[in-house]
């Protein structure tokens, strides 16, 4: 049966990457100072970004729950070029250069972990395209300015 802790809106209910809801209520709880709560859906636990947009052959902060041990990291099905396990929680990874928008995938000792939402690829901005015209020389930069004249009938 669940327990009430608090009333009141304290703050928007926050996901963790255990899958576990978490809130606020400003009132209620311990001595009246209010109370942290959590709301368990069933949720598997899920993998995010500190960033959730990249371009290709970038490193990405990746955010999820038991990353010791990960043995392989995917972008839409592409494996990842490298990738580094800081903690259990926290790991890196370099953008494969064929990668496109999509779930990025963390596989680990108990299973894998899915993205809650998309990884977007940036696309690389192309190089600027220079018209050369047949018509104009080095020479035009010395030319006498070309006098126009308007008149209205």
């Amino acid at each position: 049966m669940p327990q009430s802790v608090g009333s009141g809106l304290g703050s928007a209910l926050m996901q963790d990457t255990n899958g576990i809801f978490y809130g606020s209520a400003p009132q209620g709880g311990a001595y009246s100072f209010g109370s942290i709560y959590s709301l368990v859906m069933g949720l598997p636990p899920f993998v995010t970004f500190v960033r959730a947009n990249g371009k290709t052959g970038e490193q990405v902060q990746i955010l999820g729950p038991g990353l010791t041990g990960t043995t392989k990291v995917t972008f839409d099905g592409i494996p990842a070029n490298s990738f580094a396990v800081e903690s259990d929680t926290f790991m890196t990874a370099l953008v494969p250069e064929s990668a496109t928008t999509g779930k990025v995938v963390v596989t680990t000792p108990t299973g894998k972990l899915t993205s809650n939402v998309n990884f977007r690829i940036r696309s690389r901005p192309q190089p600027a395209r220079v018209f050369h015209s047949p018509f104009v020389t080095s020479d035009l930069a010395h030319s006498p300015p070309i006098a126009r004249s308007c008149s209205r009938p």
